[in-house]
């Protein structure tokens, strides 16, 4: 029946993934309680568009298409305050 609705289940578990959605509940959570706290620490902006396109990279990969993303020289060389585990 999956298949007729156009979606195919993953081929196997994912326990990254329900973890990090456990994780984005309870954070969301603590956010709307005024509970959630961020260590801000310095990321350059490449690193980060590295890491946040990690996961749609591989799946792209498997489908032999390849994703890319470009941005300005200032851009990439420029840092940000930001939490790294959220």
């Amino acid at each position: 029946m999956a298949a007729s609705l156009g979606w195919t289940p993953p081929s196997k578990p994912c326990p990254k993934a329900l973890l990090e959605i456990i994780k984005e509940i309870l954070d969301h959570a603590k956010l709307n309680n005024g509970k959630l706290t961020l260590g801000l620490f310095p990321m350059s902006v490449e690193k980060g568009v590295r890491s946040a396109m990690s996961m749609p990279e591989d799946r792209a990969s498997e489908k032999g298409n390849i994703l890319r993303a470009t941005y300005p020289e200032q851009v990439r060389l420029s840092t940000l305050e930001c939490d790294p585990n959220r």
